[in-house]
Protein backbone atom coordinates (compact mmCIF):
# COMPACT_ATOMS: atom_id res chain seq x y z
CA UNK A 1 0.00 0.00 0.00
CA UNK A 2 1.41 3.39 -1.00
CA UNK A 3 1.03 6.76 0.61
CA UNK A 4 0.37 10.15 -0.92
CA UNK A 5 3.46 12.33 -0.97
CA UNK A 6 3.11 15.80 -2.44
CA UNK A 7 5.94 17.57 -4.23
CA UNK A 8 5.51 21.26 -4.94
CA UNK A 9 7.84 24.11 -5.89
CA UNK A 10 7.68 27.76 -4.86
CA UNK A 11 9.48 29.94 -7.44
CA UNK A 12 10.29 33.60 -6.70
CA UNK A 13 12.10 36.46 -8.44
CA UNK A 14 12.35 40.21 -8.70
CA UNK A 15 13.09 39.95 -12.46
CA UNK A 16 9.67 40.08 -14.16
CA UNK A 17 10.94 39.13 -17.61
CA UNK A 18 12.90 36.07 -16.50
CA UNK A 19 10.16 34.95 -14.11
CA UNK A 20 7.60 35.18 -16.93
CA UNK A 21 9.89 33.16 -19.23
CA UNK A 22 10.46 30.57 -16.48
CA UNK A 23 6.68 30.36 -15.88
CA UNK A 24 6.02 29.83 -19.62
CA UNK A 25 8.70 27.13 -19.97
CA UNK A 26 7.61 25.20 -16.86
CA UNK A 27 3.96 25.35 -17.92
CA UNK A 28 4.97 23.90 -21.31
CA UNK A 29 6.25 20.69 -19.69
CA UNK A 30 2.73 19.94 -18.49
CA UNK A 31 3.00 20.72 -14.79
CA UNK A 32 0.04 22.43 -13.16
CA UNK A 33 1.14 25.85 -12.00
CA UNK A 34 -0.49 28.92 -10.53
CA UNK A 35 -0.54 32.36 -12.05
CA UNK A 36 2.22 34.70 -10.90
CA UNK A 37 1.35 36.59 -7.72
CA UNK A 38 1.08 40.35 -7.44
CA UNK A 39 4.23 42.24 -6.57
CA UNK A 40 5.33 42.00 -2.95
CA UNK A 41 8.03 43.93 -1.10
CA UNK A 42 11.16 44.77 -3.13
CA UNK A 43 9.42 43.80 -6.38
CA UNK A 44 9.34 40.06 -5.69
CA UNK A 45 6.70 37.90 -7.35
CA UNK A 46 6.12 34.15 -7.12
CA UNK A 47 4.32 31.25 -8.71
CA UNK A 48 3.86 27.69 -7.56
CA UNK A 49 4.07 24.25 -9.12
CA UNK A 50 1.25 22.24 -7.56
CA UNK A 51 1.46 18.60 -6.42
CA UNK A 52 -0.03 15.91 -8.67
CA UNK A 53 -1.98 14.12 -5.90
CA UNK A 54 -0.86 10.64 -6.95
CA UNK A 55 0.32 7.98 -4.54
CA UNK A 56 4.08 7.45 -4.33
CA UNK A 57 5.33 4.94 -6.88
CA UNK A 58 2.34 5.23 -9.22
CA UNK A 59 3.06 6.14 -12.88
CA UNK A 60 1.55 9.61 -12.39
CA UNK A 61 3.85 10.26 -9.42
CA UNK A 62 6.92 9.07 -11.36
CA UNK A 63 5.96 11.31 -14.29
CA UNK A 64 5.45 14.24 -11.90
CA UNK A 65 8.90 13.68 -10.37
CA UNK A 66 10.46 13.61 -13.84
CA UNK A 67 8.67 16.87 -14.66
CA UNK A 68 9.80 18.40 -11.34
CA UNK A 69 13.40 17.51 -12.29
CA UNK A 70 12.85 19.20 -15.68
CA UNK A 71 11.43 22.27 -13.93
CA UNK A 72 14.51 22.47 -11.69
CA UNK A 73 16.73 22.27 -14.76
CA UNK A 74 14.72 25.10 -16.33
CA UNK A 75 15.11 27.21 -13.18
CA UNK A 76 18.85 26.48 -13.09
CA UNK A 77 19.19 27.42 -16.78
CA UNK A 78 18.65 31.05 -15.72
CA UNK A 79 21.80 31.03 -13.59
CA UNK A 80 24.66 33.36 -14.45
CA UNK A 81 28.21 32.17 -15.11
CA UNK A 82 29.13 32.85 -11.47
CA UNK A 83 26.31 30.54 -10.31
CA UNK A 84 24.02 33.30 -9.04
CA UNK A 85 20.39 33.18 -10.13
CA UNK A 86 17.69 35.84 -9.89
CA UNK A 87 15.14 33.01 -9.76
CA UNK A 88 14.97 31.35 -6.37
CA UNK A 89 13.02 28.23 -5.46
CA UNK A 90 12.16 25.75 -2.73
CA UNK A 91 10.90 22.20 -3.22
CA UNK A 92 8.36 21.22 -0.55
CA UNK A 93 7.59 17.58 0.19
CA UNK A 94 4.66 16.70 2.45
CA UNK A 95 1.76 14.28 2.76
CA UNK A 96 0.34 11.31 4.64
CA UNK A 97 3.76 10.26 5.84
CA UNK A 98 3.17 12.75 8.62
CA UNK A 99 5.13 15.86 8.01
CA UNK A 100 6.96 18.41 6.01
CA UNK A 101 10.49 18.05 4.76
CA UNK A 102 12.71 21.09 4.95
CA UNK A 103 15.51 19.12 3.34
CA UNK A 104 16.15 19.39 -0.36
CA UNK A 105 14.78 16.47 -2.32
CA UNK A 106 16.95 14.88 -5.00
CA UNK A 107 15.39 14.91 -8.48
CA UNK A 108 16.05 11.16 -8.88
CA UNK A 109 15.04 8.15 -6.78
CA UNK A 110 17.49 5.48 -5.64
CA UNK A 111 17.99 2.25 -7.61
CA UNK A 112 14.85 0.76 -5.99
CA UNK A 113 12.66 3.83 -6.58
CA UNK A 114 12.81 5.38 -3.08
CA UNK A 115 12.94 9.17 -2.74
CA UNK A 116 16.28 10.63 -1.70
CA UNK A 117 16.92 13.75 0.38
CA UNK A 118 19.90 15.81 1.36
CA UNK A 119 21.54 14.09 4.34
CA UNK A 120 20.32 10.57 3.45
CA UNK A 121 22.82 7.72 3.40
CA UNK A 122 22.98 5.43 0.38
CA UNK A 123 24.60 2.01 0.26
CA UNK A 124 25.97 0.05 -2.71
CA UNK A 125 25.66 -3.75 -3.07
CA UNK A 126 29.36 -3.91 -2.05
CA UNK A 127 28.43 -2.36 1.32
CA UNK A 128 30.16 0.97 0.61
CA UNK A 129 28.03 3.82 1.91
CA UNK A 130 28.04 7.58 1.62
CA UNK A 131 26.02 10.63 2.60
CA UNK A 132 24.03 12.68 0.05
CA UNK A 133 25.01 16.34 -0.09
CA UNK A 134 23.40 19.22 -1.96
CA UNK A 135 25.47 22.09 -3.39
CA UNK A 136 23.08 24.86 -4.54
CA UNK A 137 25.82 26.66 -6.45
CA UNK A 138 25.71 24.06 -9.25
CA UNK A 139 24.00 25.14 -12.47
CA UNK A 140 22.20 21.86 -13.23
CA UNK A 141 20.82 19.11 -10.98
CA UNK A 142 23.72 16.80 -11.84
CA UNK A 143 26.10 19.55 -10.64
CA UNK A 144 24.25 20.00 -7.33
CA UNK A 145 23.73 16.47 -5.99
CA UNK A 146 26.70 14.46 -4.71
CA UNK A 147 27.61 11.58 -2.42
CA UNK A 148 30.40 12.00 0.09
CA UNK A 149 32.02 8.66 0.87
CA UNK A 150 33.81 8.15 4.17
CA UNK A 151 37.07 7.04 2.54
CA UNK A 152 37.29 9.77 -0.09
CA UNK A 153 38.11 13.48 0.00
CA UNK A 154 36.02 14.38 -3.04
CA UNK A 155 32.33 13.76 -3.67
CA UNK A 156 30.85 11.64 -6.48
CA UNK A 157 27.83 12.71 -8.53
CA UNK A 158 24.65 11.19 -7.10
CA UNK A 159 23.12 10.46 -10.51
CA UNK A 160 26.02 8.10 -11.30
CA UNK A 161 25.77 6.25 -7.97
CA UNK A 162 22.09 5.26 -8.19
CA UNK A 163 21.95 4.04 -11.79
CA UNK A 164 22.44 0.55 -13.20
CA UNK A 165 26.20 0.61 -12.55
CA UNK A 166 26.26 2.02 -9.00
CA UNK A 167 22.92 0.45 -7.89
CA UNK A 168 22.97 2.37 -4.61
CA UNK A 169 19.84 2.44 -2.44
CA UNK A 170 18.73 4.53 0.52
CA UNK A 171 19.77 3.26 3.93
CA UNK A 172 16.63 3.62 6.02
CA UNK A 173 16.60 4.65 9.65
CA UNK A 174 14.60 2.59 12.16
CA UNK A 175 11.62 4.98 12.07
CA UNK A 176 11.45 5.26 8.25
CA UNK A 177 9.49 2.97 5.95
CA UNK A 178 10.01 2.15 2.31
CA UNK A 179 7.54 3.98 0.09
CA UNK A 180 5.51 0.94 -0.87
CA UNK A 181 5.80 -0.78 2.55
CA UNK A 182 7.89 -3.68 1.24
CA UNK A 183 10.60 -5.03 3.57
CA UNK A 184 13.93 -3.31 3.04
CA UNK A 185 17.28 -5.06 3.46
CA UNK A 186 19.22 -1.82 3.98
CA UNK A 187 17.72 -0.77 7.31
CA UNK A 188 19.84 0.38 10.22
CA UNK A 189 19.74 -1.98 13.14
Amino acid sequence: MSHVEHQAICITSWDDKRLADCHKRIKAIGLQITDTTFEATNGYKSFFVTPCGSKAGWPEARSHLDNIACALDIINSFACEDGSNCIEFHVAVYGDHGGVSNMNKAPWPDHEGNDLFEGDTIVHPSGQSGKIIFKPEGKYASDQWFVKYHSEYSAARLCLQIGDKGRAVKKFKKWETVQDDRPHKHQEG
